[in-house]
Formats: C-alpha cells, structure tokens, sequence
C-alpha cells in the first residue's frame, strides 16, 4: 500500500487536476481487484480514498463581458455563442444539436452526452430567430450546425481552441495560474455559458428547479453563480 499511495501522490506532484489523478487510482484499483485471487495477495494495495475533487473552475461571463461579445460576435463561434448561452447545452451538445431534436418552440428528445439526462429545453425568441436563419444554411442536414458537429467529431479541442482565440482577442482572460498545478486552468472557455446561463437565472429571479430542470443538474459552482445573484436581488427587493 505505501508503493500505491507513492504512485498516486507523484501522479499529484506533476501537476494532474485531482480528477486525472483519482482516474488513474481507480483504474488501479480495478486491475488489483481483478488479479487479487490469482496473485494471492490479502488486500488490494489501491483500496484508499480518493482526493477530494477539484471544484469547479469556470466562471460565468460578466454582463460587461457579455455585451462585448455580442458586439464582436460573428463566423465559426456565434452559433455557439447563440446555443450555448440561451440553453446551456455544454460544447458537445450544442455542436451535436440534431434538427430532430428541434420540435416547434421546444428543445425536446435531446439527452445531456456526459449525463444522458433528458433534455426539455424552451427556445426563447433570440434563439428562435437565429434557428430559423440557421435552417437555411444547413439546409436538410442531420446537424443544426454541420460543420462545428464535424469538428467535434474529429478535432473536438478545436471548438474550444476558436473559442478562446475570440475571447483573447476581445482581452478576456481565459486561463488563470492555481498554486500546486503546473498548468494554468481554464476560467472562461465555451463551458462557462452553462454558469452564464445559471448566472443570468438568478439575476432573473427564475426558480432554481426550472434551471436545473434544463441544465440536466448544475454544479456547485453554478448553484453559487444563481443563489448569490438571486440572494442579491432579493435584498434589494426587501430592502
């Protein structure tokens, strides 16, 4: 057991997230479960606690920010932009939206690829219009988005690589440096529409259960980005 603790902790020290390094742990833990009789041993080696997991590290998009998105927005990364923010489908359901899915004034039939979740999300009017232009462009296409599905499909990291490229072009920080990690982590990329949208849930006053009901569950990161808003709204009403 102290050779298994020494191999995790300097899979930590080359500066793995908790999650990479509990991902090998548990892989580990499988191959010793499974050769554990036949190698006679009386304990597998990698039978202790996982870290505890990283919290969430992306941000919601300020509305200064937003509003200087929406000035620039344009080509390749509008449409994600146009999905993204008034769903808050995470980067491979949104590239992966499928006509089918479409239905009247509804997101339906659709279920969340990390989670498989279902999905029933209301099309706001914004989202609406930009549909409607977008079913002339792909035409009789399976995808809402033919090409980003295409990309997602074969060079998914660049969806995000465009992303953040139009982000740093417009001066909004998208990596920041975090003590003990070699990497600097992503704060503001394509998943932080899914905290925008949550962000801009409790700004409104929208009940958390309606925005947990599209999101498919939301994190504890989005749940702060909502009730801290919501908390704030709030005082300013009663008081």
């Amino acid at each position: 057991r102290t050779h298994a603790n020494a191999f995790i902790s300097e899979i930590r020290k080359q500066g793995r997230s908790a999650n990479t390094s509990n991902a090998y742990h548990k892989q580990c833990r499988s191959v010793f479960a499974y050769l554990l009789e036949d190698a006679g041993l009386l304990y597998n080696p990698f039978d202790f606690p996982l870290l505890k997991k990283q919290e969430e590290t992306r941000e919601a998009f300020s509305l200064e920010e937003l509003k200087l998105i929406n000035d620039n927005l344009s080509g390749f990364v509008r449409p994600i932009f146009m999905i993204g923010l008034f769903t808050g489908l995470s980067e491979g359901d949104i590239c992966m939206l499928r006509w089918d899915e479409v239905k009247g004034d509804v997101i339906a039939g659709k279920r969340r690829r990390k989670t498989g979740v279902a999905l029933e999300i209301p099309i706001l009017p914004p989202l609406a219009t930009f549909l409607s232009e977008q079913r002339e462009i792909s035409g009789e296409q399976e995808f809402v988005l033919p090409e980003h599905a295409s990309m997602y499909q074969t060079n998914p990291s660049g969806i995000s690589y465009r992303v953040k490229q139009f982000l740093e072009k417009l001066k909004i920080q998208t990596t920041r440096k975090v003590p003990g990690r070699d990497r600097a982590v992503s704060i503001k990329d394509v998943h932080s529409l899914r905290h925008t949208f949550a962000y801009l849930a409790g700004i409104y006053n929208i009940p958390l259960p309606i925005v947990q009901g599209i999101l498919g569950h939301m994190s504890p990161a989005m749940t702060s980005h909502y009730q801290a808003h919501a908390t704030r709204e709030a005082k300013q009403r009663y008081l």
